[in-house]
């Protein structure tokens, strides 16, 4: 297996170290990480917003909030690593494709006695 602990980070890259400190070596130790922009502007790069180690939270959840408060955007369980920056808001008044700016995001691991993950993501037009 040249991912042993399916993070869609291989083997040979995560190595025998351990970055963490919490005593299980990389490779085995699944990396998680979600990115703080990306750019859905046709370019063929950055597209979606892809967050690292997902494999490892199949019934994830991702809210995405405007600075209003807002939900702009709900993956409901199971994210996919596709959300390209369009909402899907029951909102009225909110446009489907959400404007450049920074928003607000929860990532619900629903694994694992796992904390929330809370952070700012910017979409860059």
């Amino acid at each position: 297996d040249t991912d042993s602990d399916n993070d869609d980070v291989l083997d040979s890259e995560e190595g025998l170290g351990d970055a963490d400190g919490n005593g299980i070596p990389d490779y085995i130790d699944a990396q998680f990480r979600i990115p703080e922009a990306f750019s859905p502007n046709g370019d063929g790069v950055n597209e979606v917003l892809e967050i690292k180690g997902l494999k490892v939270y199949t019934n994830a959840q991702l809210l995405v909030f405007n600075r209003n408060g807002q939900v702009v955007f709900d993956s409901g369980n199971g994210y996919k690593n596709n959300w390209d920056g369009t909402g899907n808001s029951t909102v009225p008044g909110l446009s489907n494709e959400l404007t450049e700016g920074l928003y607000f995001y929860v990532f619900k691991p629903n694994a694992q006695n796992r904390e929330d993950i809370t952070g700012n993501i910017y979409i860059k037009r």
